[in-house]
């Protein structure tokens, strides 16, 4: 265990505040009521913890260690260029993958490949998919500007 370096308890109640604010509003809105709201420091960090104690749940493993990588999304973390610069990566959804295929690999035939079509198809091959990003990105400098819509 180790100390985050912020004060991430806070924040995270922070944010469930902000959220039911907002919901509370909205129902003041729809029926003139008023709610009390009632957030729990420990209950927002359970919630955040939400994916690995899934895992720990009823004596399961912990996830694997992933580094930079998301440990269910993938294309999601760190790769190198040409220039043996590093590039952070996040691609979170269907959308984004086909943008990045047809843009940034200029591959859209990877959409449709069955290794690669779904996040969880590209998370299960992901040493796969690592090569051919990395061999595009060898392709390039950091400096080098790559954008996708």
């Amino acid at each position: 265990m180790v100390k985050s370096g912020i004060a991430i308890a806070d924040i995270a109640a922070g944010m469930q505040a902000q959220t039911a604010i907002l919901a509370a509003l909205i129902q003041r809105g729809k029926t003139g009521e008023g709610s009390n709201i009632d957030v729990s420091m420990l209950e927002a960090m359970v919630e955040w913890m939400g994916f690995p104690l899934n895992y720990a749940y009823d004596g399961a493993a912990p996830p694997a260690r992933t580094g930079s990588d998301h440990a269910s999304i993938y294309p999601y973390g760190a790769f190198v260029t040409k220039d043996e610069k590093v590039i952070m990566l996040g691609i979170q959804n269907e959308r984004e993958w086909a943008a990045f295929c047809a843009s940034v690999l200029e591959q859209t035939e990877l959409t449709s490949d069955p290794r690669f079509d779904r996040n969880a198809s590209r998370s299960a091959n992901r040493v796969a998919l690592q090569a051919i990003i990395e061999a595009r990105f060898a392709g390039f400098t950091r400096s080098e500007e790559h954008t996708y819509e």
